[in-house]
C-alpha cells in the first residue's frame, strides 16, 4: 500500500511520462544522459509531489523539454509543459513575477501558432501588463511581447494595431540594441510582412531586403531566421511575375528548415505551399498539386484539421482545381476552407470574407462587399522567443 506522498509521487511521474512521450527525448532536452534520466527527473517529480512547487533549477530544466517540443512543431506537447509550469511557478513567485510574464509570454506563443488567437492575445496581454509595471514601457523585454502581439493582431486581421506596435518594437529594439541587430532585423521582417499581408509590396520589399542584410552579416547562412526573410522576399518575387527567382528562394528555404527541424514540421509545410503557388502560376498543375496536398497532410497532422493554415492550403487546392476545370474537387475544397476560416478568424476576417467571395463567385452569385484577393502564398513572421526561455 502507497503512502500519500507515494501516491503523490506516482500520479506526478504517470502524468510526467504522458506529457514528455519517450525517455530520450527527456534526456536530449534536458541535456542529461539517458543513463542518468531516472534519477534527474525522480528528483523533480518528487519535489513537485512533495511541495506542490517547482525549484529554480527543476523549471529550467522543463522550460528546456517545452523549448524542445516547441522547435520540432510539438505545439500541443509544450503547451502542457508551459501550463504545468506556469501553474507551479505562480504558487511560488505570486502572479506578478517577471518569470511569470516570461512564461505567459512563452504559452501565448504557443497558442498563437496553434490558431488560438484570442488565446494568445490573452496571454500576451497578462504578459505586457506585468513587464510593463517592472522594467518600463520601453524595455527590450516588452518589446518581445509588443512583436508577438503585434503577429496575433496580424492574424486576427487588425492590421492597425498590428502596426502601431511593430513600429513600437521597432523603435525600442533599434534605441536598445542599435539598428545593425537580429531583433531589429526580426521586427522589420515582421513590419515587411504587415505590408506584403495587404499587398503594399513597394513598402515591403525594401523591409525585407533591409532585414536580410542585418540577418547575413550576423548569422549563419542557414539559421531558420535567414528562412523566415528569405521566404518572404520570394514572395515579393512571385507577386511580381519573378517565378524563376522565387522558386530558387523557395527552394533555399525548404532546404534550410527541413535541416533545422525535420521533414514534418510546420514551416516545412509552409514552404510546400508556397513553392507549389509558384507552380501554379507557371501553369505546372500536377507539381503544384503534389505539393499542396504535401502541405496539407503536415498542416493536418501537426496542427490540426481546423488550424486556418489548413484552411489556406485548402483553399489554395480549391482555387488550382478550379483553374483546372475540376469543379467538383473545388467545390469540396472551398466548404472546408470557409468552414475552417469562420471558426478560426471569425466571418469577417478578410481572409475568410474572400474565400466565401470566391466561392459565391463559382456558384454564380454576386460577391461580397469588401472582398479582398488574398494571396495564396503566405509570408512568416519571427516571434522573438529567444530570451524568453
Amino acid at each position: 500500500m502507497l503512502d500519500g506522498k507515494q501516491s503523490a509521487f506516482a500520479e506526478v511521474a504517470i502524468n510526467l511520462s504522458k506529457k514528455l512521450l519517450v525517455a530520450g527525448l527527456i534526456a536530449c532536452a534536458a541535456g542529461i544522459p539517458e543513463s542518468g534520466l531516472n534519477g534527474s527527473y525522480v528528483g523533480i517529480g518528487f519535489a513537485a509531489a512533495g511541495d506542490d512547487e517547482l525549484t529554480s533549477e527543476s523549471a529550467e530544466r522543463f522550460s528546456k523539454i517545452a523549448d524542445y517540443f516547441r522547435r520540432r512543431g510539438l505545439y500541443g506537447e509544450a503547451e502542457a509543459v508551459v501550463l504545468d509550469l506556469l501553474e507551479s511557478r505562480e504558487k511560488t513567485l505570486g502572479s506578478d513575477h517577471p518569470e511569470i510574464a516570461s512564461y505567459l509570454n512563452n504559452l501565448a506563443w504557443l497558442y498563437a501558432v496553434q490558431g488560438k488567437y484570442l488565446d494568445a492575445e490573452r496571454f500576451y496581454q497578462r504578459s505586457l501588463t506585468i513587464k510593463e509595471r517592472i522594467l518600463g514601457a520601453e524595455h527590450a523585454a516588452v518589446a518581445t511581447t509588443l512583436n508577438n502581439l503585434a503577429g496575433v493582431y496580424r492574424s486576427l486581421g487588425k492590421y492597425k494595431e498590428a502596426e502601431s506596435l511593430y513600429l513600437r518594437t521597432v523603435a525600442i529594439w533599434e534605441f536598445s540594441f542599435g539598428p545593425e541587430h537580429r531583433d531589429v532585423a526580426a521586427a522589420v521582417n515582421n513590419l515587411g510582412g504587415l505590408y506584403a499581408l495587404q499587398s503594399k509590396l513597394s513598402e515591403a520589399e525594401p523591409l525585407f531586403e533591409r532585414a536580410l542584410r542585418i540577418q547575413e552579416k550576423l548569422l549563419a547562412v542557414d539559421d531558420p531566421e535567414i528562412a523566415t526573410t528569405v521566404n518572404n522576399l520570394a514572395w515579393i518575387y512571385n507577386k511580381q511575375g519573378k517565378y524563376a527567382q522565387a522558386e530558387a528562394l523557395y527552394l533555399r528555404v525548404i532546404d534550410i528548415w527541413t535541416t533545422a527541424y525535420g521533414p514534418q514540421h510546420p514551416d516545412v509545410a509552409l514552404g510546400w505551399n508556397n513553392l507549389a503557388s509558384v507552380y501554379r502560376c507557371l501553369g505546372n498543375t500536377a507539381n503544384a498539386e503534389i505539393l499542396y496536398l504535401r502541405s496539407l497532410a503536415i498542416r493536418e497532422e501537426l496542427l490540426g484539421t481546423a488550424h486556418p493554415d489548413v484552411g489556406r492550403t485548402l483553399r489554395n487546392l480549391a482555387e488550382l482545381y478550379r483553374d483546372d476545370g475540376r469543379i467538383n474537387k473545388a467545390e469540396t475544397m472551398y466548404r472546408r476552407a470557409v468552414v475552417i476560416l469562420e471558426k478560426a478568424l471569425g466571418p469577417d476576417h478578410p481572409e475568410t470574407v474572400s474565400v466565401k467571395a470566391k466561392h459565391y463567385a463559382d456558384e454564380g452569385k454576386h460577391l461580397l462587399v469588401g472582398a479582398q484577393n488574398i494571396s495564396e502564398t503566405e509570408t512568416s513572421a519571427i516571434r522573438n522567443s529567444r530570451e524568453e526561455q
